[in-house]
This record gives structure tokens, sequence and C-alpha cells, in this order.
């Protein structure tokens, strides 16, 4: 039975295990944060001048 258990034993490669670092876990997720903070801001923008064009228009439009 010891024999088929050290046969299993994984290697884990070093590639693999600098992905599920705790600090680097914490850095993807605050550049997540951080992309949907940005994005929220982008959005905002755009509607914002969408918002502000419309107005104008209105503006000319009920002015004639």
């Amino acid at each position: 039975m010891n024999d088929v258990q050290s046969s299993k034993v994984v290697k884990k490669s070093k590639d693999s295990s600098w992905w599920n670092d705790p600090e680097r876990k914490r850095k993807r997720r605050v550049t997540k944060y951080k992309f949907y903070a940005a994005e929220g801001r982008f959005k905002y923008s755009i509607k914002k001048g969408l918002r502000w064009i419309k107005i104008k228009c209105i503006k000319i439009v009920s002015s004639f």
C-alpha cells in the first residue's frame, strides 16, 4: 500500500505556485476593483455626454 501512495506523489511546478501566491491573488483582486471603478467612471462620462447633447438639441429645437 505504501508503494502505491508514494508513486502518486505529484510534483508541484514552480509555475503554478506563483499564480496561487496570496499576495499575487490580492493584487489581482485589487486590479479587478480598480478596473471595475474605471469602467463605471467611463460609463458615467458617456451617459453625461449624451445627456448634454440631448439637452442642447432640445434647446435648439424648442427655440424655433
